[in-house]
């Protein structure tokens, strides 16, 4: 028995399967005996390539046709808009009646800092966060 991975045009792999009879279909390859993760290869030339090291930790996903990783700006803008909401959320106590003027118009300058964060020029991926209020 052998595994096959079937893929698409791109070379992107979607499906390990363990096949006795191979029919011809052109996006399946034989990748031998033993199974591999497919999240870490894709197929050029009909041959199994290992995809690179990501460049960090952030959002990337790997573009088949440049063979190269790009930022996922989606799951990237996600990330900012959620934490920008969560640290509205944490300041939320600045603007209540009875907080002194004085502090509530420093985080009020601090609050609108991050609603502006989706107009910065490096926003999504080179989000500069402002600093809170001592």
């Amino acid at each position: 028995m052998n595994y096959y991975v079937y893929y698409d045009d791109t070379g992107r792999i979607f499906q390990l399967i363990n096949i006795e009879n191979y029919n011809e279909n052109p996006n399946y390859i034989n990748i031998g005996p033993a199974p591999i993760d497919i999240t870490k290869f894709y197929v050029k030339n009909n041959q199994l390539i290992e995809l690179p090291p990501k460049p960090d930790s952030g959002y990337w996903m790997f573009d088949y046709n440049n063979e190269k990783w790009v930022v996922d700006t989606m799951l990237t803008k996600l990330d900012v808009l959620n934490r920008r909401s969560e640290l509205l959320k944490d300041s939320d106590w600045t603007q209540l009646p009875d907080v002194p003027q004085p502090t509530k118009d420093a985080w009020a300058s601090y609050r609108q800092q991050l609603r502006d964060i989706t107009t910065q020029a490096g926003y999504p991926v080179n989000v500069v966060w402002p600093t809170p209020p001592q």
